[in-house]
């Protein structure tokens, strides 16, 4: 069985000739194939004509599972790994596949996140039965008619399977929000609250056109409002900041009620599991940043550019 690396993890494995210098906390996998739903932005979707070893701007070359292993246990004797992340493509079969890697993956003792698009309750708890310690339950888009357009399903159900397990396995779910999908700056704050009243973690995604899906001539999120919906989702969940201390002008975000402080910088970083940085996912290492992957490359000036749009 093959599996699909990223960049990145591929050359700290030692599979690709590349030097990957920066630290990667955690190792990025894929199981790849055509997808069975037809999402408008993703390359791997049923009637895209993207090429298939990309996932977002990433490419994600194959290797046979055991080199990877054999690559793993090499670099472990070396460098410490602080989690593994799956991201599964719902492809025929996805669910043995899935389940024979984390079988494979959990001797080594990391934790394992998975972020799929699981069918029932009971797929899940499998999950969980075999070790992982999180998953991610793609969402996505912000609203209900979003969803329904951009991705197909039914909202109600996805919305439903989240919210029962995160019940029953409190603190260990994820969701993904993709701005720059149509929604507005008040829709996506919304969702973050919706989420946060579940229990759920969001991580999020800028959107990145790619050539051959259905969305790769709309545009990416402008840069402002990105950072202010970053700004909003480390208010939400790292700061508890109350629905009505955040004002809008129309569907803009205006103000956050709340004091100006320069921890706040740390919103611009990116948003996921412990130890995720997924580095230049969305963006290219000389192009705009939107989620920052390492601390150093925070800058104050940027945040100063938002006091604005603090109590003051």
């Amino acid at each position: 069985m093959n599996i699909g690396v990223s960049f990145a993890t591929a050359s700290k494995l030692g599979l690709v000739n590349f030097k990957f210098r920066k630290p990667l906390p955690t190792l990025y996998f894929v199981l790849g194939g055509r997808c069975i739903y037809d999402c408008k932005f993703c390359t791997h979707a049923r009637n895209s004509k993207a090429d298939i070893l990309k996932l977002s701007r990433v490419t994600w070359p194959e290797f046979p599972m055991d080199l990877v292993e054999k690559r793993l246990e090499i670099l472990l004797k070396k460098d410490t790994v602080k989690r593994i992340c799956f991201q599964v493509v719902s492809s025929v079969n996805y669910e043995e596949h899935l389940l024979e890697v984390i079988r494979i993956f959990k001797k080594f003792g990391i934790p394992i996140s998975i972020s799929v698009r699981p069918k029932s309750f009971e797929e899940v708890t499998n999950y969980f039965n075999l070790g992982i310690e999180r998953i991610g339950i793609a969402v996505d888009a912000a609203t209900k008619e979003l969803f329904e357009v951009v991705k197909g399903g039914s909202w109600k159900r996805h919305i439903e399977l989240i919210k029962t397990v995160a019940l029953h396995f409190p603190n260990r779910v994820s969701t993904h929000l993709i701005i720059g999908l149509g929604e507005t700056e008040r829709q996506a704050v919304n969702f973050l609250y919706e989420m946060k009243e579940m229990n759920v973690k969001v991580a999020l995604f800028a959107f990145t056109p790619i050539k051959g899906t259905k969305m790769a001539d709309y545009s990416r999120p402008s840069v402002e409002s990105y950072r202010k919906i970053q700004l909003a989702r480390f208010l939400v969940f790292e700061k508890n900041i109350e629905r009505d201390r955040i004002l809008y002008e129309g569907e803009k975000i205006k103000m956050f009620k709340t004091n100006f402080s320069d921890d706040l910088i740390n919103a611009f970083l990116t948003s996921g599991c412990d130890f995720c940085n997924r580095p230049f996912y969305n963006e290219s290492p000389n192009g705009i940043i939107y989620n920052v992957p390492y601390v150093e490359m925070l800058r104050r000036k940027d945040l100063l550019s938002f006091s604005n749009l603090f109590r003051r």
